[in-house]
């Protein structure tokens, strides 16, 4: 690995992570407000709502465009394949809004909750989020970093500003979160179409082939992921109390914005380097190795702060929350156990998702028959456990596969690499 591409991976990846710890102030800040402000019950079952009509757009389809925007813009950098995806993208986002919209009645009755007005406002976020995850993607693919931080700056000081506004002044309740979130990604979007013109698209061509070629393995595994998560959303409505979700939520929230940011930047960071350099399996195992230890590093002595401080925390900043603590350490065990997202990159780079949607289909069984066990046992805490196993096996059965394509990747972390994300990022201090 060239010592010039490695820096500047390490670079992108440092600015990457400090826009992640940024967004996370203002989201450790809006979670304050709302879930102090709302309670256990309405903040649980308002943001359940959220959660599941975003999901139920990418399982139809908003995971997948999104995956194709972010891998052939760092392939073709073409405005018309852009386009031409997004408006069928759209387009399908606008059947599955109307249909969910419809049926909200029954989807609410058959997931065991109420409040169907809730889930029916919510359904607006089918409409928005594809299209700002669509926008992120190709900035991503440009390597465009700065121009996502921006767009999300100001979406989430909108979305902290009119949650605000709406929750506590105007007093409308959990309504008003969607609302905010409604305003932030439209700001998000005002922002994103400024940008559109400084991109420096390549060309109006595009390879047809390679796109369909890739769609064919793509879309078996977003479908079998997407579909799992789904099937482990319902089993969280029926059997898990508003009340419990909240608790589980306000703990994941600040779990993952204090761990999470190095893992979305570094899968963010990763996919453009790896497309450029898809020839070389030493180099795309390297990236892997180092994303997968480095997480595995920071999520390890994090998780073991975060622990320490959790019941301390809820008990001065969350009152009403102060007995989720003991969710905390199940939360930290799965964020160590998350490091599917680097090596589905490898796949993802080397068009073979067809390997993928194998161990997606794996991961599938596994989590839909532990899932409807643990959860209806166990809760939140069985929930979080069935995802620790089907992670679990996820990565084994993806580790398997690079073995036989003779692509080596490292997930145990040794003392040469502590030296070694020493050494590059004191490189980065001025």
């Amino acid at each position: 690995m060239a010592s010039k591409t490695l820096r500047s991976f390490v670079r992108n990846y440092a600015f990457s992570f400090s826009s992640k710890v940024f967004l996370a102030v203002v989201g450790l800040l809006f979670t304050y407000i709302i879930a102090n402000y709302l309670g256990p019950s309405d903040y649980g079952l308002i943001v359940f709502y959220m959660a599941f009509a975003v999901s139920i757009a990418s399982l139809f389809g908003m995971e997948i465009f999104s995956t194709l925007f972010f891998v052939f813009t760092a392939k073709f950098k073409s405005k018309k394949f852009f386009f031409q995806a997004l408006k069928w993208e759209y387009f399908l986002m606008v059947i599955v809004f109307l249909a969910s919209f419809f049926l909200a009645d029954f989807i609410v009755s058959f997931i065991g909750k109420s409040n169907v007005l809730f889930f029916r406002i919510a359904t607006v976020l089918i409409l928005l989020t594809p299209v700002q995850e669509a926008f992120k993607r190709l900035f991503f693919g440009f390597k465009s970093f700065g121009k996502v931080l921006k767009g999300l700056v100001l979406e989430n000081a909108l979305n902290l500003s009119f949650a605000f506004l709406f929750v506590v002044v105007l007093d409308t309740g959990a309504l008003g979160v969607i609302y905010a979130k409604a305003v932030g990604i439209l700001s998000f979007l005002l922002l994103s179409f400024f940008y559109l013109r400084r991109l420096d698209f390549k060309r109006d061509l595009f390879d047809l082939g390679s796109v369909k070629k890739f769609v064919n393995g793509l879309v078996p595994s977003m479908l079998l992921n997407r579909l799992r998560h789904q099937v482990e959303l319902v089993y969280m409505g029926l059997f898990i109390a508003n009340w419990e979700l909240g608790f589980y939520y306000l703990a994941d929230k600040i779990t993952s914005y204090l761990l999470a940011a190095p893992k979305d930047a570094l899968s963010q960071v990763l996919l453009p380097y790896n497309i450029e350099r898809s020839n070389s399996s030493e180099t795309i195992g390297r990236f892997a190795s180092l994303s997968i230890k480095f997480s595995v590093l920071f999520t390890v002595v994090a998780g073991l702060a975060i622990t320490a401080l959790a019941g301390p925390a809820l008990a001065l900043f969350f009152p009403d929350f102060s007995n989720a603590f003991y969710l905390f350490p199940f939360l930290i065990l799965l964020y160590i156990v998350m490091e599917d997202a680097p090596l589905s990159t490898v796949f993802k780079s080397l068009n073979r998702m067809d390997l993928v949607a194998r161990a997606e289909l794996v991961s599938l069984a596994v989590g839909v028959v532990l899932g409807l066990v643990l959860i209806s046992a166990m809760q939140a805490v069985g929930f979080i456990l069935s995802r620790v196993v089907v992670f679990l096996a996820k990565m084994l059965i993806m580790l398997y596969y690079l073995r036989g394509m003779k692509i080596r990747v490292e997930i145990i972390p040794r003392f040469r690499d502590l030296k070694y994300f020493y050494s590059s990022f004191r490189s980065l201090l001025p």
